[in-house]
């Protein structure tokens, strides 16, 4: 099962009102085609490697703490076949 990335809905121009076809969104940034003005949207993004046995990044309390046997059996996470690449975006209120 691959993850399926959350689909934004393209804001509106804050200064204009220009509609949403008007504006270019390219990570956290806005750009509004019409007066040209930019500002950052309330949603980051961060990725990384998923373990879909444990639920949970590949992180140093895994590998370490845990110490799942499948580590040994696969000789480290970066060999295993079920590890997947995993974005998460988030909205940050400041």
């Amino acid at each position: 099962m691959l993850f399926e990335p959350t689909v934004l809905k393209k804001p509106r121009c804050r200064s204009c009102g220009a509609s949403k076809d008007y504006v270019d969104v390219k990570g956290t940034r806005c750009t509004c085609t019409l007066c040209g003005n930019t500002w950052t949207t309330g949603f980051s993004q961060e990725g990384g490697s998923w373990c879909p046995v444990y639920k949970r990044f590949i992180d140093n309390i895994l590998v370490n703490e845990k110490a799942p046997p499948c580590i040994q059996e696969n000789n480290g996470c970066g060999n295993c076949p079920r590890v997947e690449y995993k974005v998460v975006r988030k909205y940050n209120d400041a």
